[in-house]
């Protein structure tokens, strides 16, 4: 979609790193527990936003995108199905073995 969060019109990136203002935005406590000033919260949330996936994450990412299902550990993948109802981990196909 864009090359760069900040590009993107509906993210909040640029209010997040000190850019602009926008006095309705909610800091979640994720973000506020980056440091114990707005200054170093900004700071290291450019830092985090900046990193680039690794060629293994890029390809797990890929592989989960173009098979439509869930990227995460097995207890996050219960989580999931639990809170769903639904089982989501990918199965091979056809029959299960006896």
């Amino acid at each position: 979609m864009v090359v760069h969060a900040a590009q993107y019109p509906w993210s909040s990136h640029c209010a997040r790193i000190g850019e602009v203002e926008l006095p309705w935005l909610d800091l979640e406590e994720a973000y506020l527990a980056l440091g114990a000033t707005p200054a170093e919260c900004r700071q290291r949330y450019r830092q985090f936003v900046s990193q680039e996936a690794s060629p293994l994450e890029t390809a797990l990412i890929r592989q989960g995108v173009s098979r439509n299902q869930l990227i995460g550990n097995a207890a996050f993948i219960d989580e999931i199905e639990l809170r769903l109802g639904v089982r989501i981990e990918h199965r091979g196909r056809g029959r299960p073995g006896k």
